[in-house]
């Protein structure tokens, strides 16, 4: 009798052993993604990425957190401008996208707030600023745009070959065929502008620009507006980042980008505003910009390589290319690019 109930409470152990197993097995599983609650929260951005990018990411913060929001696209350069009018009385929480350089500035103007965000931990030294007053999330390189149908008339029919270095826009036969950023309003134009300075050397740097700005036709506002008009076919060539040659690329298989060799880059980043009243807010939402989560799916979003992802970002940019060098010696870099245009 004891032999059968011993056996009868061991099934019943099993069994319920089983069905707590199965439970905790079949049950619906937790996100294991936390997002704070923000609901009845506002946002304020000011953005100087691709548009359209700048808004997925804050349609997805809005879903993830309920927080609404508001921004205002600019230019980096008037951005900038914008910020520093506003430094003592900002009108907004949080700046995105951009180039460095410009946050150094800002940050060298005491326009930037320091945060440390636990989520930029994996992130190495060279995409984030060591006092935590801006941060990169992603990591874009400068290009050469073609239009192809432009280049083969103008181009291939008289057996030049492509351009495969920044040096070969530098021959006559590209004189009226280049569109580039302006480096006064854009801040793709003033990365490429910097980065040669800093390549080049000084005297280098001038012979450079003379001869290049004798064959640019053209300046636009932004990056973005030079590789349309060269996808429009008004100009054959221009130098912007890749990612905006990506996004035009899915409508104009026309386009080719060549990435020289020690290219040009930039890291885009994320920084909250100095002297606001919405610190909780601004925190939040750099926590979720460096998030795994975003960081993991940014292919939903932009066409640049993660900071958290630093092997898979090419291996032919230029390498001691410095933030805070073209933030401190953009007076030199602009006056010698004026100068270059009126010769």
């Amino acid at each position: 009798m004891k032999n059968i109930l011993n056996k009868k409470i061991f099934l019943i152990v099993i069994s319920l052993l089983i069905f707590i197993l199965s439970f905790l097995y079949f049950s619906p599983k937790k996100n294991t993604k936390s997002y704070p609650n923000l609901k009845g929260k506002h946002l304020t951005v000011y953005i100087a990425l691709r548009e359209e990018e700048a808004k997925s990411l804050l349609e997805k913060f809005k879903k993830e957190t309920g927080c609404t929001y508001e921004y205002i696209k600019l230019p980096t350069e008037e951005a900038v401008k914008r910020i520093l009018s506003e430094k003592n009385k900002p009108n907004g929480d949080i700046f995105i996208g951009g180039t460095c350089d410009a946050y150094e500035l800002l940050k060298s103007k005491g326009a930037l707030a320091k945060y440390k965000s636990p989520n930029a931990k994996g992130i190495l030294s060279k995409y984030k600023d060591p006092d935590g007053y801006w941060t990169g999330f992603q990591v874009d390189t400068l290009a050469i745009g073609i239009n192809k149908a432009v280049w083969d008339r103008d181009f291939a029919s008289k057996g030049i070959h492509l351009p495969t270095k920044f040096e070969d826009l530098l021959q006559d036969e590209y004189k009226g065929k280049i569109i580039l950023p302006n480096p006064e309003t854009s801040g793709t134009g003033y990365t490429l502008l910097a980065s040669l300075y800093q390549q080049l050397g000084i005297d280098n740097y001038k012979n450079f620009l003379e001869k290049l700005t004798n064959n640019v036709s053209s300046y636009t506002v932004s990056g973005f507006n030079s590789i349309q008009r060269v996808s429009s076919g008004e100009y054959a060539v221009t130098v912007d980042f890749l990612g905006d040659q990506l996004i035009v690329k899915k409508s104009d298989p026309n386009l080719i980008s060549i990435t020289p060799k020690n290219t040009c880059w930039n890291v885009d980043a994320v920084a909250e505003l100095n002297n606001y009243n919405n610190k909780e807010v601004a925190e939040d939402f750099i926590d979720f910009i460096l998030s795994d989560d975003v960081s993991s799916n940014l292919s939903l979003y932009s066409n640049a390589v993660s900071t958290k992802k630093y092997n898979d970002i090419t291996s032919n940019i230029y390498q001691n290319y410095d933030f805070k060098k073209a933030a401190m010696e953009k007076d030199t870099i602009i006056n010698i690019f004026n100068n270059s245009l009126d010769k």
